[in-house]
């Protein structure tokens, strides 16, 4: 799966993360959190991929996905006090062995300083994939903690 930002400057989607979380949405332990400081799970089921500053992706391996993770989310997070109105248009895309498989854009944001993307999750034996959008007016750090992830002070 990856993801665009329209090009303005001095705006940056800062970072894209994905968090593997379980049936109660929290991560069963930090290295469930990846982003650009633990950019890939040690078992390389999910990884990061960085193009430039307005396009990053998730590489996800569902073979390699542990069983107690009932879902990705795919989040991503602005620059400094920025917000995703400040960014624009974000596209989202989820890409299959040899085609865009499908797209969302995501535009109605004002405030948001992070926002969720996307997620793939487990649906009977199989998986499924769902644009998100939802925003949040604070940062990486607050949502982080929402699903479980201990950050330091």
């Amino acid at each position: 799966m990856c993801w665009g930002c329209e090009e303005r400057v001095g705006v940056l989607c800062e970072v894209g993360v994905a968090f593997l979380v379980d049936d109660d949405e929290l991560v069963s332990s930090d290295e469930d959190f990846v982003f650009y400081n633990a950019p890939a799970t040690s078992d390389g089921a999910v990884s990061m991929s960085i193009d430039g500053d307005s396009e990053q992706g998730v590489r996800i391996d569902l073979t390699l996905v542990p069983e107690d993770c009932a879902r990705i989310v795919i989040a991503a997070a602005t620059d400094g006090d920025k917000t995703f109105g400040n960014v624009g248009a974000v596209s989202v895309s989820l890409d299959g062995v040899d085609s865009t498989v499908a797209t969302a854009v995501l535009d109605a944001a004002t405030t948001e300083q992070s926002m969720l993307l996307a997620e793939i999750y487990r649906r009977g034996s199989g998986w499924r994939f769902r644009p998100i959008g939802q925003g949040y007016d604070d940062g990486l750090a607050e949502l982080a903690v929402r699903y479980g992830v201990e950050v330091d002070s």
